[in-house]
């Protein structure tokens, strides 16, 4: 069976739909044996080699075409190929994208369609809606039609290597180690801010972690405000890596894409800075569960508001336990393995496209 994602990825849009779309297209091939195929508009610098090599081929569209040409070339590569199974991971589904969904839907031996972060969209123009970070009640609205929806923290995406972390990590009576994580990219130098705020927890020794589409100055910013003995920084981390990172941690200062969902299935207590509006509406989301702490948007915010709710709960071990419990009861890093089994269903034709 053949699959063919549709994922983009860049400094500025972040590398959550790109790293999402691999995890699931390795998933998907060590789970039912299923060739997947990427369409991207991704540079070079942004797909790298780890996401690459996730897919069976990579074909690449202009960053400058229009829903039409993109589900024109959607037609022609599916056709051939023979794909059973179209994954779209969009930072956006506007009314001519679903549009033109809904068409490729009616048209002959089309394949399924799965969307990520489409709760928004309208019944009709995609089989299976799959979305972390929205509640698991919402998916009543697609009751009756004929999208099935996956919704709520038990379709969050995690590798294993986060969960096989759980284990290591355990609440500790001070908060002596903080990582920062801010996820692939960070557009708006929100590690630096991160960093400034952990370094007030006097004495404690901060981990950061420089994702692959960080830019120059950002990194520059942080290098220059390494303290020897107390500041550590770690590039080209893998999935292994940065779990046990976490996992070493007292507390993690976050994004809020994919990195919020790993540091809650380890159990770490998280503390959200959100990058721009749709992660500020995912870190009160997961709030909600009392399973991270939302600090808000990083343009709302200041290293003196950082500082002072790491205080509040570097003083208490039981503030963090209670945290850290929540976190593993919302998120319990088998998401993969869900949505793998709904897929390859829908695939097979076993998996019925209704909410159930």
């Amino acid at each position: 069976m053949k699959s063919l994602f549709w994922a983009d990825g860049s400094a500025q849009i972040g590398l959550g739909h790109l790293a999402r779309a691999s995890m699931i297209a390795r998933a998907l091939n060590a789970f039912a044996d299923i060739n997947c195929i990427l369409l991207t508009c991704s540079t070079d610098e942004a797909l790298g080699a780890r996401f690459r090599s996730a897919f069976q081929s990579v074909q690449r569209i202009s960053s400058r075409a229009d829903a039409s040409q993109e589900i024109n070339l959607l037609k022609r590569i599916i056709a051939p190929e023979r794909s059973q199974l179209l994954v779209m991971d969009k930072p956006h589904y506007d009314s001519s994208l679903c549009d033109m969904l809904a068409q490729l839907r009616r048209t002959p031996n089309a394949p399924r369609i799965a969307a990520f972060d489409a709760a928004g969209i309208r019944p009709g123009c995609v089989d299976v809606i799959i979305d972390a970070n929205c509640p698991a009640e919402d998916a009543r609205r697609f009751d009756r039609t004929d999208t099935r929806a996956l919704f709520g923290p038990d379709f969050a995406v995690v590798n294993a290597a986060f969960l096989e972390a759980r284990d290591r990590f355990c609440v500790r009576d001070d908060m002596a180690r903080i990582a920062v994580s801010m996820g692939g990219s960070d557009p708006n130098s929100v590690s630096a801010m991160a960093l400034q705020a952990a370094l007030e927890v006097e004495n404690a020794t901060i981990d950061i972690v420089i994702g692959p589409a960080f830019e120059a100055r950002t990194v520059s910013r942080l290098f220059a405000a390494i303290i020897e003995g107390r500041v550590n920084i770690h590039r080209d981390v893998n999935h292994e890596s940065q779990a046990a990172i976490f996992a070493d941690a007292d507390a993690c200062i976050i994004s809020g894409g994919i990195t919020m969902f790993e540091v809650a299935t380890i159990g770490v207590p998280g503390f959200v800075i959100a990058q721009n509006d749709p992660q500020l509406n995912n870190a009160r989301h997961l709030s909600s569960y009392e399973a991270v702490v939302n600090l808000g948007l990083f343009s709302d915010t200041s290293v003196q508001s950082i500082a002072a709710t790491l205080s509040t709960f570097g003083n208490s071990p039981i503030k963090r336990k209670k945290l850290s419990e929540a976190a593993t009861e919302a998120v319990d890093g088998k998401g993969i393995d869900r949505i793998c089994r709904a897929l390859v269903g829908l695939m097979k034709g076993t998996g019925n496209t209704a909410q159930q």
